[in-house]
């Protein structure tokens, strides 16, 4: 994978994940890992990758690994968080995609992922292939 690819990965990773866990600025969690707002946002755009003492510290904080972080590997997360953060990084690669997983049970319920899409007539909205409304994603939590 290229590298600028990879950060880009990394970035949104790390998007989701904050998101997940509950930080709702770049503010919170450059206060939280301890860093520089500006190195923040730019972990989060994908413009340069984070540095491994950073997300050591906020691996540890919420119950992460690092595979997560930089590779995108689950194996190391509990179950129920593997699957809620898939989950809600699916549903923002893929708008509107319900998904159900295989061993689903009484006990699951639905996140729903915000999608932006124009207005009738805006710029950028001729060709919309999906509809309006929130992406679907079925997680256990």
């Amino acid at each position: 994978m290229p590298k600028e690819v990879f950060k880009i990965e990394v970035g949104r990773r790390l998007r989701t994940t904050t998101s997940a866990v509950g930080f709702r600025t770049t503010v919170e969690l450059a206060a939280h890992l301890g860093a520089e707002r500006g190195r923040v946002d730019g972990w989060l755009n994908g413009q340069s990758l984070p540095p491994v003492q950073f997300m050591a510290r906020f691996a540890r904080a919420f119950g992460l690994t690092l595979d997560w972080i930089y590779l995108g590997d689950p194996r190391g997360l509990t179950v129920d968080k593997a699957i809620l953060l898939q989950a809600i990084q699916t549903a923002h690669d893929v708008p509107n995609r319900l998904l159900t997983p295989r061993d689903a049970d009484p006990g699951w319920t639905e996140v729903r992922a915000k999608v932006a899409v124009p207005p009738e007539g805006a710029e950028g909205a001729e060709g919309r292939s999906r509809p309006r409304g929130a992406a679907r994603a079925r997680t256990a939590i």
